[in-house]
């Protein structure tokens, strides 16, 4: 499974997280065949879908793909801190990202940034 670092701006500072080519396979399958079934199975299923969190000022963010499209993300915050789902609301959306760099299932660095510059 190919790993893809990827870098994104929030709130003026840049963010990195990481996504596998299994998490965009999947919401690209699920979006495109709207099975429910098979949606609710990568949904519950541990790091099936992308998800990366950090927490800012007291704050508990989290940042999936766009609801349209791999090509963007958006991110939400729990005012709170992380137990705090009840006010869980989106605070980005269409959010641009940049890859960074790409290993493979062995660690092997295929591609990275460094190599356009």
């Amino acid at each position: 499974m190919n790993t893809y670092k990827i870098c994104f701006k929030h709130e003026g500072v840049l963010r990195f997280a990481e996504i596998t080519s299994d998490q965009i396979a999947n919401f690209v399958m699920s979006d495109t065949h709207e099975i429910q079934s098979f949606t609710d199975v990568i949904f519950t299923t541990e790091g099936q879908d992308f998800e990366h969190h950090f927490e800012k000022n007291g704050k508990y963010y989290i940042v999936t793909f766009s609801y349209d499209s791999v090509k963007h993300l958006n991110i939400f915050c729990r005012p709170g801190g992380k137990e705090d789902t009840d006010n869980e609301h989106l605070v980005e959306e269409n959010v641009d990202y940049v890859p960074v760099s790409w290993t493979d299932e062995d660690g092997n660095v295929i591609w990275n940034l460094d190599n356009e510059i």
